[in-house]
């Protein structure tokens, strides 16, 4: 792992992957991606074109003609909601990701949205002036990178290891979107660069070159999976840059990050003080699990109890919350069912309080008979 200071360091070009923990200092990595690899371009006197988006709106709920966007916040507000970008650059080797799920008649063409594409041959500026189809190839699914540092492979190659050819065509101008009271709609080859992300995004990938991760007080990970996602992507620690100006930040930063408990960590924590032998506090003081405020997922999606070991319960009325009921049995599943059915009890037999949704129980109790849980059923309620 090695931190540099800002974005303009030397160790930072175009094969380097530049990754964020929030989308919007992605999306503006993503414009500054295109502008570096320009200026680059040009130093090197390598041939690219530029594919120019073409924006038109009109207001809402009108006939009115459509006309090119001039309002700057219509413009922006659109950068941030289409996924197709403003500009897009077009060179030998140049590595995108498709924005759609294109399928035509010929089967072997199709290419579905996020998979990785390359350009070998660059389009003419009248192919992109006039927003014809241009042809790139898409790899085999699974692929989501290819190394173009030592050249950029022959079309054989390429179709050699599973790549295919397609064309890529541009966004129809059918789609709109509702934007600021304007309806609004681009004109863009259903691409986007591969140059910057998310760390989310590349959950799951494997990046052989360098990636470029921004720490800072505006852009950092703020949980454990999180860090863990940007620093295992790539095959080499070395590989992994850590853009900071603050070195002992940036690693305070992922270390709190790590070491944050979340709903589902302090819900493990939460069993296991009830089930080990020697827990980390005393047994005494530890009360009842809280399913509603423990559970790391919606309270419906807790699973209830299939086992017959016989249970005490509390019913509470979804119609009248004031309204509760406690009783026992031996499936809690049976006596819940019936309950909702109006046969389980004379107390919850009024179709005015159903349905019954279960609030709280005990289990684990297969050593008493039904004399003994109605004992217990009866001390609840004189609580």
């Amino acid at each position: 792992m090695t931190f540099i200071p800002s974005w303009d360091d030397p160790s930072i070009d175009r094969h380097t992957l530049r990754m964020f923990a929030r989308r919007k200092p992605a999306q503006k990595a993503g414009e500054k991606y295109v502008q570096d690899v320009i200026t680059e371009m040009e130093e090197n006197s390598s041939h690219y074109i530029i594919s120019e988006s073409i924006d038109h709106s009109r207001l809402a709920k009108t006939r009115k003609n459509y006309a090119l966007v001039s309002n700057p916040r219509v413009l922006a507000e659109m950068n941030r909601q289409v996924k197709e970008p403003t500009r897009l650059l077009f060179y030998e080797g140049a590595l995108f990701e498709s924005t759609l799920n294109y399928k035509p008649k010929i089967r072997e063409r199709c290419y579905s949205q996020s998979q990785l594409l390359i350009m070998i041959d660059v389009p003419t500026i009248d192919q992109v002036n006039k927003k014809a189809p241009i042809e790139m190839y898409a790899a085999k699914a699974g692929v989501s990178y290819i190394d173009v540092r030592s050249g950029v492979p022959s079309k054989e190659d390429l179709v050699a290891v599973g790549w295919k050819p397609v064309k890529v065509k541009c966004t129809s101008s059918y789609p709109k979107v509702q934007l600021l009271g304007h309806q609004c709609t681009r004109k863009q080859y259903t691409l986007r660069h591969i140059g910057a992300s998310t760390i989310t995004k590349q959950t799951g990938n494997t990046i052989r070159g360098r990636c470029a991760i921004e720490i800072s007080k505006n852009c950092a990970p703020w949980d454990g999976p999180g860090v863990v996602v940007m620093l295992s992507r790539n095959t080499r620690g070395k590989d992994i840059l850590i853009v900071t100006e603050d070195e002992d930040y940036a690693i305070g930063v992922m270390w709190e990050a790590i070491c944050k408990p979340n709903q589902w960590t302090m819900h493990i924590e939460h069993l296991l003080q009830r089930l080990t032998v020697n827990p980390r506090t005393d047994p005494s003081t530890v009360g009842p699990i809280s399913y509603a405020d423990s559970f790391p997922y919606q309270t419906c999606d807790i699973q209830i109890p299939h086992g017959r070991t016989g249970y005490v319960y509390m019913l509470l009325s979804i119609r009248d919350t004031n309204r509760t009921y406690i009783g026992q049995g031996t499936s809690l599943l049976d006596r819940l069912d019936k309950h909702n059915k109006g046969t389980g009890a004379t107390g919850t037999a009024d179709p005015r309080y159903r349905p019954w949704c279960l609030v709280s129980y005990i289990g684990g109790l297969a050593y008493m008979d039904r004399s003994q849980r109605e004992v217990m059923e009866r001390n609840w309620k004189a609580t």
